[in-house]
This record gives structure tokens, sequence and C-alpha cells, in this order.
């Protein structure tokens, strides 16, 4: 209500009386505000744990995985700090990804390779919680970094610059869904070209307190290819055993298939 009031109050010009219609808005809601009750001269506060007694900033994770091109696997990830969507913390932004100096390494048999590193991955999230003008609910993304081109391959790795822009909207409390449109620009790894248009859905939603689910789903129209689509699917799910560690389930589809269970551990 407060806001709505601030809202009119510097939207309307006074001097022009009802000829402006937001000085009549602003005469309605200064009336259903005096309607109202007074106020709690006391509130909860709705965040009381400060941000120093979140978890630890740095993880390890160990994830066993299964893969329809290779067999079973395992990886092993690192990041120095921050966060991504499935678990961010008290200080951080709900829904939101920061990352730099993430890196996966991936082991089949003999084989050890690298499987990406993220120099920095940002994910912007923003739905709009009271539907005024100017209250946009945008989302963006930017990424770079090196990858393998696909799970199937093992030695197809690759620079890649990947930079999204979209809309988000929140269906309840408890979920936040969006969608992306996009380009990258990568080295040619299996005839996949040097540039690509992508548009991708994306769902973030909270089961529990402690369980948490992303799903990501998208395609890429590889411009300079003859392999011109690409699609891709990604479902994960963070289950928090304890401030400092997690449990991850998750199932990737891009050209070949991956089932993973991983423990998720911070320092």
């Amino acid at each position: 209500m407060d806001t709505l009031l601030d809202y009119y109050q510097y939207m309307r010009d006074e001097t022009a009386l009802d000829e402006d219609i937001n000085n009549i808005y602003y005469s309605n809601v200064l009336a259903k505000r005096f309607e109202l009750n007074p106020g709690n001269s006391e509130f909860d506060n709705s965040d009381p744990s400060p941000p120093h007694l979140g978890r630890k900033p740095s993880l390890v994770r160990f994830n066993n995985i299964q893969n329809s091109a290779h067999g079973y696997g395992q990886k092993l990830t690192i990041r120095p700090a921050y966060y991504d969507a499935l678990d961010a913390d008290q200080g951080h932004i709900e829904n939101a990804e920061l990352k730099m100096g993430e890196v996966t390494i991936s082991r089949f048999g003999d084989n050890i390779f690298l499987q990406n590193l993220d120099l920095i991955s940002v994910e912007s999230v923003q739905s709009s919680s009271t539907g005024l003008p100017g209250d946009k609910a945008i989302a963006w993304k930017l990424k770079l970094g090196v990858e393998q081109q696909s799970i199937a391959c093992t030695d197809c790795l690759m620079a890649n610059l990947n930079a999204d822009i979209g809309y988000s909207t929140r269906l309840t409390d408890y979920a936040v869904l969006g969608s992306y449109i996009g380009f990258s620009a990568h080295d040619n790894r299996n005839g996949i070209g040097n540039f690509s248009v992508n548009a991708s859905l994306f769902a973030n939603v909270r089961l529990l307190n402690n369980f948490k689910l992303r799903l990501e789903m998208g395609k890429a129209y590889n411009v300079d290819a003859k392999n011109t689509i690409e699609s891709k699917f990604k479902i994960e799910t963070r289950y928090s055993i304890e401030k400092n560690r997690a449990l991850r389930f998750g199932y990737t589809k891009h050209v070949s298939e991956e089932f993973s269970i991983a423990l998720d551990m911070y320092f």
C-alpha cells in the first residue's frame, strides 16, 4: 500500500487535478490506507540468519555417473567460491548463479580428461514482485570457458562464449519459470561450426526447504555448420543433508545420455 502511494505521488501532477488519472488513483489508495488498522510496533525479521552463518564458500563434488556412450565413470568438481541456482544460501541471490574458476575432471576407465572449466558463469533471474511499471522480470546469463562439445565425447574440448537474455516469472512462492534467447561463439568441434543461436526454457522449484530442483531444456541452431540443430535437456535435484553437505541427482541428454549421483562438500 505504501509503495503504491509513493508510486502515484511520484507519477501524478497535482495541478492537473482529476484530468490526471494518477491523482484519482492516489486518492483511492490513500483512502484505503487510512481504512487499515494500525500496524505493529515490532516486526519479525524475515531472515534471522546472517550470511556469515551460512554454508562454507568453496565446493568439492564427487560424482558417480553412467554414460550411454562411455559406461560407468566418475567426475570431480572443484569450485573456489560462490554458488549456483541450486545451492544459493544465506547472503546469495535466490535462483541466480555466480561461478568463477569452477573445474570438472572426468574419468572413464583409464581415460582422464578435462570436462569443463568455467572462467566465469553468471545467471541473473529477476521476477516481478509488485506488478508496477518498471518492475520487469528480466533474466540474463553470461558464460565464458572451455568445455567438451557434448557428453558423448572425451577429446572435443572447445572454447565457448555464451550470452543469453530472457524473461522469468514467479508461478508460486516456490517456483520460477523462464526462457532465454541468445548466441554462442565457439571452436568448431564435431561439425558444429563457430556460431550458434540458442533458445531455452528453465524452471527452478523448491520442493522442500532442503530439496530443490532445476530443469533446463533448449535447442541451438548452428548457423555455419552441417549439424544445424542441437538439443539439450537437463534435470538436477539437490537435497541438503546438513549445512555443508548435500546430495545431487541428475539426468542429462546431449548427444548421449548420462545419469549421475553426487556428494557436495563445502569448505
